[in-house]
């Protein structure tokens, strides 16, 4: 499921946060060189996304290296889950502009209880 959820993520992220997110900074009046930098970051954490879903799926099948990838996983994506709740109550005075920190705390939340699931499985 959580690597499922992972990998909707990316679709939610290219599919729905180009048009709101990426298309009107392309179309902005922002200098040349503000679009480029933007674009990095924007394709930068399409990446990123697409990395960890990648490393969550490989886990599934290579036990002996399960761990570390859903523990880095999951680092990245709370540290994700922080920016979005930080910067949501700072510029916005909410949480719920920015809401995508609640599935950057879900996938990790479902990858750490996999884990813990596979690791008794594997001891019993």
């Amino acid at each position: 499921l959580f690597r499922s959820l992972s990998a909707l993520t990316i679709a939610a992220h290219v599919i729905g946060g180009g048009p709101e997110i990426h298309d009107p900074v392309l179309a902005s009046d922002l200098s040349a060189y503000l679009i480029a930098v933007l674009s990095v970051v924007w394709h930068g954490v399409t990446a990123i996304l697409v990395v960890n879903s990648l490393a969550l799926a490989y886990a599934a099948f290579k036990p002996q290296h399960r761990t570390v990838i859903v523990m880095l996983t999951s680092a990245q994506y709370l540290f994700w889950a922080g920016l979005f709740i930080f910067y949501g109550l700072k510029n916005l005075g909410s949480l719920w502009p920015m809401p995508q920190w609640t599935v950057f705390i879900l996938i990790p939340a479902l990858a750490i209880f996999g884990l813990i699931r596979a690791n008794k499985t594997v001891r019993s």
